[in-house]
């Protein structure tokens, strides 16, 4: 639990790469060990899907991983199958969105879902779920709420220096003008937890 703990905070850190062996550590200390399967965003923000799978497996059926499994999909470039997985996700209000997003549905009803779901995206007290449904809104081709959802990640301490560069949905965002902005906003982010870390650990 404490090489999974660590992995958390190292990815909140924007730290994949230390992040990704602690997940690793972990689950050989504790094979099957359900609580491992958020390790999943490590790999799948590093573009590496076989091994996100790995630990979503671990809590094969559950409605964490139900919600997770469309954009691990969408990552992997499995229109279809991340269409329908979001279609079999129960009692998650961002299904809609997701499932006007991923099916040949009319824009004028994608546009709806997102602004309805977009203050409640926004709202969220964790950062690491802002960055998750700026995927969502990166994949949807809506790059603005996209950049505004990194922007607020970001400041609140989602660093994503790493993610930003190497999860597969970030692409369309990293041609657009503020993207350098947003890689320099989550490498502040990033250096402050350095520092901050080396502070603790004297």
């Amino acid at each position: 639990m404490a090489h999974f703990a660590l992995s958390y905070v190292l990815r909140y850190g924007g730290m994949l790469d230390e992040a990704a062996p602690e997940c690793n550590k972990a689950v050989a200390l504790d094979p099957g060990n359900y609580q491992f399967r958020s390790c999943s965003m490590v790999f799948n923000e590093m573009g590496n899907s076989e091994r996100a799978m790995d630990f979503l497996r671990l809590d094969p059926g559950s409605g964490w991983v139900s919600s997770n499994l469309p954009l691990h999909y969408e990552r992997m470039g499995k229109r279809a199958e991340a269409l329908a997985s979001a279609e079999k996700i129960v009692g998650d209000p961002v299904k809609a969105v997701m499932v006007a997003c991923l099916s040949p549905s009319s824009p004028a009803q994608l546009d709806k879902e997102v602004r309805a779901a977009t203050p409640g995206f926004l709202a969220d007290p964790d950062p690491e779920n802002r960055y998750w449904n700026a995927t969502l809104m990166a994949a949807c081709g809506k790059q603005d709420i996209a950049m505004r959802l990194v922007r607020s990640a970001i400041e609140g301490r989602y660093c994503a220096y790493a993610a930003l560069q190497t999860d597969p949905l970030m692409a369309s965002l990293r041609s657009a003008p503020e993207f350098a902005q947003l890689l320099a906003a989550a490498k502040d982010c990033q250096n402050n937890f350095l520092v901050e870390r080396a502070q603790v650990s004297h």
